[in-house]
């Protein structure tokens, strides 16, 4: 086999290294719908693994109830109940993660994406490994509000009578007339049903004591007494089912997510108005609007409609958000600085946080993992990245200091040779010139071999020491030389 000569044998070590440096490879993701060049109306192709920021949510429920009715007109109460904060998809910033781009000639790529039911990313792991080596709840309750909320200008309202509820209210009305006797009856049957199952307790307990020998009598009594249980169980049942439906006459409840996008910090909540006079004949429903608004911590003036918008620049790595503090209020009406609340609550907020990046990049010859773990909250619970060492890595570095050697041995083997071409030109000049020049030359030689030792030993002590003192005593010579050679007339240089 014929081996290279050396310098051919260094570019090939140096165009080997400069090769595989260019095998790293990052995990690389865009925005949904960027890029695309084929003119408005057209819907670009989702290709990749979905990955979206998150935005804090709020499940609400909103309940309007006619509690009476007082010279033709509703009394209506309305309460609000926060039932819990969810982390929703943010789709106004949808992500595409490339899995390809993990692969190279060197590396075989892993990427996991779990996803919670509504689509927010619950976990992300992505890895490179190089182969050349072998809601949660928050109930919040808010205060109830009662307000008289007049018939539309349209409608005759029974002014004559302190309990008639405006025009075509007869359903209404006769369900505010009955519920009192319905609850009363709730009531009674609910003690009627305890009183009986006692009964059968005891009873039991009797045949229980009996053993064998239970009266013919206490059987006759168990059974009647089990039958009676029933019934009250029924008759419960019926008076429930009656009074569900009376409550669903007078009441009218919305359950709503808000808000629907990240960038909305106001909304008021309207009533439908079609909807409303389905059961209460001839109510003004503009009267019942609930406002939501979220902002910073309590601050005075108005709060604005939308966030602004945010710059997300995915080449910099995977975006995630950091909560910040912000304020959920909901008030009676649009909410404006002094609107009555029904409640006010503080929490982390996601939108309102600042957009990190966590750069996922696989050099060449590694192994690179990046990990992100979200709560069920959405808040950022854990994340890092790992990259062990590995074989090919080991022998990455060790080609990379042979070819560090080998280019301080050409240098070192150039100085020797220019040490060796001066020492012959200051023969024929003056004696103190030419014997610096042969010490340099002696020095040059002494440097060539600490060279050559330290590329056979790498970081062997006397290698070191060796081209330490070589240096320095070339440094030393060339500056006398130089000084010896100005000294001298003319014709002696």
């Amino acid at each position: 086999m014929t081996s290279l000569p050396r310098w051919r044998a260094g570019l090939v070590a140096l165009t080997t290294i400069s090769w595989l440096a260019s095998c790293s490879t990052e995990l690389r993701l865009h925005r949904a719908g960027e890029g695309d060049a084929s003119g408005p109306g057209y819907q670009a192709p989702y290709v990749g693994i979905p990955y979206p920021l998150m935005y804090t949510a709020y499940d609400l429920e909103i309940t309007h109830r006619v509690v009476k009715c007082e010279f033709g007109q509703y009394r209506i109460t309305t309460s609000v109940e926060l039932q819990g904060t969810v982390t929703a998809p943010d789709q106004d910033n949808m992500f595409l993660i490339d899995p390809n781009s993990m692969y190279g000639p060197f590396k075989s790529g892993k990427l996991s994406v779990t996803y919670l039911p509504n689509g927010a990313v619950a976990s992300l792991n992505a890895s490179a490994d190089d182969k050349t080596a072998a809601m949660v709840g928050s109930l919040v309750t808010g205060a109830i509000k009662s307000r008289l909320v007049p018939p539309l200008a349209a409608a005759a309202a029974a002014v004559g009578l302190a309990n008639a509820c405006p025009a075509g209210g007869g359903l209404v009305q006769e369900a505010l007339t009955n519920m009192p006797v319905v609850t009363y009856r709730l009531g009674e049957l609910s003690k009627d049903l305890k009183a009986k199952g006692e009964a059968v307790k005891g009873t039991l307990a009797l045949i229980t004591a009996a053993g064998t020998n239970v009266p013919d009598s206490l059987k006759t009594t168990y059974v009647t007494q089990l039958e009676a249980l029933g019934q009250a169980q029924e008759a419960l049942a019926a008076a429930k089912k009656e009074s569900k439906q009376l409550l669903d006459t007078v009441s009218l409840v919305d359950r709503v997510r808000w808000p629907a996008k990240s960038s909305e910090l106001a909304y008021t909540l309207a009533v439908n108005q079609a909807r409303a006079e389905k059961k209460w004949p001839n109510v003004d429903a503009t009267r019942l609007d609930v406002g939501l608004a979220l902002s910073g911590l309590r601050t005075i003036g108005a709060t604005p409609a939308r966030l602004p918008n945010i710059q997300v620049d995915a080449r910099l790595g995977l975006p995630y958000r950091l909560a910040r503090t912000g304020t959920l209020r909901v008030c009676e009406g649009p909410c404006s600085e002094d609107a009555a609340e029904y409640f006010a609550q503080n929490g982390p907020v996601l939108q309102m946080g600042d957009v990190f990046y966590l750069p996922c990049r696989s050099p060449a010859f590694t192994s690179t993992s990046c990990e992100m773990v979200y709560a069920d909250t959405g808040e950022l619970k854990s994340m890092g990245a790992a990259r062990p060492v590995t074989a090919a890595e080991a022998f990455s570095g060790m080609v990379k200091d042979g070819a560090t050697q080998y280019s301080d041995y050409r240098i070192a083997r150039r100085a020797y040779e220019e040490a060796e071409a001066e020492k012959d030109k200051a023969a024929a000049t003056a004696p103190a010139v030419a014997a610096a020049a042969a010490r340099l030359s002696a020095v040059a030689a002494a440097r060539l071999s600490a060279v050559a030792a330290a590329s056979v030993e790498p970081g062997a002590a006397g290698a070191t020491v060796g081209l330490a003192e070589a240096d320095a005593a070339a440094d030393m010579l060339l500056a006398t030389t130089a000084v010896l050679r100005r000294s001298l007339p003319p014709a002696s240089k």
